[in-house]
């Protein structure tokens, strides 16, 4: 009886620990390049988002509620075929994940390399996302902490979003301008500025399988 007794309580013990094993949270991120049409319809260019920098690249963040209800009224998968009327080659959409703990951070870099054929210098431009739940309502939507930095460590953003449940929500709009040196005999500088829209949903998961 004694043996049952003590078997019973490693087992009880077991389930115990299992059920307070934290809740992993997967977030899904997408940073949507927007057309022109929706640059102007936001009205993005009527603002002034300048930074005084000596770097190529030029990282800012638009961060306004009225802006982000908006974008909650323009479905993702219609900013999507607005990519594709453009004429860019480039990637428009970057879907990095990440997993954490509530009561976690986590970070990760979206960006790209550049390795200069002329000088053979790597010049490195992004944004570093981090983001941490600080608490999983009873709706399933996590209160999360998102803060955004660039490289240099400055930062772009601090806020707190609520993320439904396997359902996008706009966190805000990422503004990259690039510099480039033309080849003319004046030497100026060619001035190009893109917008991102930067938006976040969140699972959660009792085991991470990779």
């Amino acid at each position: 009886m004694r043996k049952f007794l003590v078997i019973l309580g490693l087992l009880l013990g077991i389930l115990s620990l299992a059920q307070e094993k934290p809740m992993i949270v997967v977030y899904q991120m997408e940073m949507v390049e927007l057309s022109e049409e929706t640059v102007l319809k936001l009205g993005l260019k009527e603002g002034n988002f300048e930074k005084d920098t000596v770097e190529e690249k030029i990282f800012g963040v638009v961060y306004d509620p009225k802006l982000m209800e908006l974008l909650l009224k323009m479905p993702l998968t219609t900013l999507k075929i607005d990519l594709g009327k453009s004429s860019r080659k480039e990637k428009k959409v970057s879907k990095p994940w990440i997993a954490t703990v509530p009561g976690k951070e986590a970070s990760l870099l979206v960006g790209r390399e550049r390795l200069s054929t002329t000088a053979g210098i790597r010049n490195s431009s992004g944004i570093k996302i981090s983001v941490m739940p600080l608490n999983i309502e009873k709706d399933g939507s996590i209160l999360t902490k998102v803060s955004l930095t660039d490289l240099s460590g400055s930062s772009l953003l601090k806020t707190q979003v609520q993320v439904p449940l396997n359902e996008f929500v706009p966190v805000s709009i990422v503004s990259v301008e690039n510099k480039q040196n033309t080849l003319g005999w004046t030497g100026g500088v060619e001035k190009e500025k893109r917008y991102f829209a930067f938006f976040i949903k969140a699972s959660l998961v009792k085991e991470l399988w990779i």
